[in-house]
């Protein structure tokens, strides 16, 4: 049985036309994993926390500032040691 890892959450980000493939940089947190994605989203984003309060305070004062972020979505999850 695979053991847990770390928590945290999904980001899912739209992004509005013309953003830069590096816009999400300018949330500075080093410990973000970024994914391209195709689709109705533009990227996903795994963002390491220990409660649900600390990523509505990333998504609200990092992500959602950001001027090229037109929407999100967001997903609380576990990531399972292999």
């Amino acid at each position: 049985m695979s053991e847990w890892k770390e928590q945290g959450a999904w980001i899912w980000v739209r992004w509005n036309t013309g953003a830069p493939q590096d816009a999400w940089k300018e949330w500075g947190a080093s410990n973000l994993k970024v994914w391209s994605t195709t689709g109705e989203w533009d990227c996903k984003v795994w963002v390491p926390a220990k409660s649900a309060d600390e990523i509505e305070q990333f998504v609200w004062n990092k992500v959602r500032k950001n001027k090229w972020v037109k929407d999100t979505k967001t997903e609380w999850a576990w990531q399972c040691a292999a």
